[in-house]
């Protein structure tokens, strides 16, 4: 194989005169190929990073709202049942909520 200069740039000529093109052509794509996926990999991370961050910050906000509470009242919105939860069940799912991750 010998490296010859083209019109094109450098090539090289196998031992039968034929030109070798394809390997000097993938060789320039897959560090194209690597950076996108890396790239797509970086964002991923990133985002995930940021909203595993909110939510922490959702919850800790959350949970000192709710820190001094003496009653909860759950209810759906598609019907008429509510249901109140009052003294020590209260601090119960308070403490519950305050330390889930």
């Amino acid at each position: 194989m010998r490296l010859e200069e083209g019109p094109t740039g450098f090539g090289c000529t196998t031992a039968d005169g034929l030109s070798d093109h394809t390997s000097r052509m993938s060789i320039r794509r897959k560090p194209r190929r690597v950076l996108v996926a890396v790239s797509i990999l970086v964002s991923v991370a990133a985002l995930f990073i940021k909203f595993t961050a909110y939510d922490a910050l959702r919850l800790a906000w959350f949970a000192h709202r709710i820190a001094e509470s003496d009653h909860i009242v759950a209810t759906n919105w598609m019907s008429a049942v509510s249901l109140t939860i009052m003294g020590e069940e209260t601090k119960k799912v308070v403490r519950a909520i305050s330390s889930a991750t």
